[in-house]
């Protein structure tokens, strides 16, 4: 069963700011393949009044990837508050994007924040395929990975230093066999132990990771919470030691670009040991007292939410997934002229990465995921464009649900707590 839900569109500003431009489908909905696709576009100078000099261009693609339509010279003095229309032959995004506004010589940035200056329609988007076959030794190789981390060492120490009220709080320490390292985290658990709690397990979006316990991404309701970096070095002091902890281990990698390290070897890559490390917490939060012992949710954005999959796939006690834009998704799918999802694995690596990236792939992973699961997907997502979201929702074999952001990008819904809350309700029993 699926069920797909949009988001409405957002109002506009009511305060005034800078110039920004609207670009938006006339519906809100999934077109057909050759349907027109008929786009508004208006620029303003605050809400309610256009522009009326200056201008810019609009390409418009398939999600930033194949040219559909020449780019249209828009000159704001002769029209504002216009439409066009495009098509795409095949199921997928179409991405219309506006260019710099150039007013008497002097170029001028949108402000279109949260929207940024672009536009997004969907294209029959639960047809969209995978690129290309999973690899038949794909399930083989996580087992074997598996059995290997029955030897990892998970460490839980109390944490004396850091608070958060109505929790006990905990370093955890993922020991990798080999004295290969380890990732580090946190375990929060409620300070009442009258009762029983669900328990969820995330890593926060790409970056320098996290310094605190509590996780960016969770419900409203009490809950065990594992929050972890998929960095192999202990969280620093502050932000500033932790980014710096950062630039000195990726100085280390031959790529310097952790999400890509070690790409040419599928056991060395960066993600392989994370997420079997991950996989080993699951197992030691499913042996706490204070654990529901059927309630365990996988979560996370971004790079969060590439690797809740990868963690829902390894580890049968996940018994639901919540995944906002994730990356890491449609490695492949330069191979039939689709943007691929962060981080860029094909381009960024030079196509090192090419025959290793497919076993780090959500799409992949979702092949083998038969618990609930809930999406977000962003139609003007440029960094996890939204044809690789989708083409990995599509291979979920469970109950799942969409949510269409047509409006937003690559961002965290303001509604994500309500979101996660709902989903939660639904399926913890």
């Amino acid at each position: 069963m699926k069920h797909t839900i949009f988001l409405a569109v957002l109002a506009l500003a009511t305060a005034a700011r800078a110039a920004y431009v609207d670009i938006v489908p006339a519906e809100l909905r999934h077109y057909k393949v050759n349907e027109k696709v008929t786009f508004k576009v208006a620029a303003y100078d605050k809400p309610g009044k256009l522009l009326n000099k200056g201008k810019f261009t609009i390409s418009v693609s398939e999600a930033g990837n194949r040219k559909l339509m020449d780019d249209l010279t828009v000159d704001l003095a002769e029209k504002n508050d216009f439409t066009f229309t495009v098509s795409l032959d095949r199921p997928g995004f179409i991405l219309a994007s506006a260019s710099t506004l150039n007013v008497d010589g002097k170029k001028v940035k949108w402000s279109n924040k949260p929207y940024r200056p672009y536009g997004g329609a969907a294209v029959e988007p639960e047809k969209i395929p995978v690129a290309t076959p999973r690899p038949a030794d794909f399930d083989k190789f996580w087992a074997d990975g598996l059995k290997e981390f029955n030897a990892a060492q998970v460490i839980v120490t109390p944490e004396k230093k850091l608070k958060r009220n109505g929790y006990d709080l905990s370093k955890i320490e993922v020991k990798f066999p080999g004295n290969r390292g380890s990732i580090y985290g946190y375990l929060s658990i409620p300070q009442d132990r009258s009762k029983k709690y669900p328990a969820q397990i995330g890593v926060p979006g790409a970056g320098p990771g996290t310094l605190g316990a509590a996780p960016l991404y969770r419900g409203t309701a009490p809950a065990i919470e594992a929050w972890l970096n998929v960095h192999k070095f202990a969280p620093g002091k502050n932000s500033a030691e932790q980014k710096k902890l950062l630039a000195e281990f990726t100085k280390k990698l031959p790529e310097k670009f952790y999400p890509i390290g070690n790409i040419s070897d599928r056991n060395t890559y960066f993600f392989r040991d994370v997420w079997l490390a991950l996989s080993k917490v699951v197992d030691y939060v499913a042996t706490l007292k204070e654990f529901d012992g059927k309630n365990f949710a996988a979560i996370g954005s971004s790079q969060g939410g590439g690797t809740a999959l990868a963690v829902t796939y390894l580890n049968k006690k996940i018994s639901c997934v919540f995944v906002n834009v994730p990356a890491l998704c449609d490695h492949s799918g330069w191979m039939v002229k689709r943007a691929c999802g962060w981080p860029k694995a094909h381009t960024k690596s030079k196509g090192k990465g090419d025959k290793v990236m497919p076993y780090f792939d959500g799409i992949n992973f979702a092949a083998g995921i038969t618990v609930p699961a809930f999406v977000t997907v962003g139609f003007i997502d440029t960094t996890c464009p939204p044809a690789g979201v989708y083409a990995m929702y599509n291979q979920l074999k469970g109950k799942k649900q969409m949510y269409d952001m047509p409006r937003l990008g690559h961002v965290v819904p303001p509604e994500m707590r309500k979101l996660t809350d709902k989903f939660y309700q639904q399926e913890f029993r």
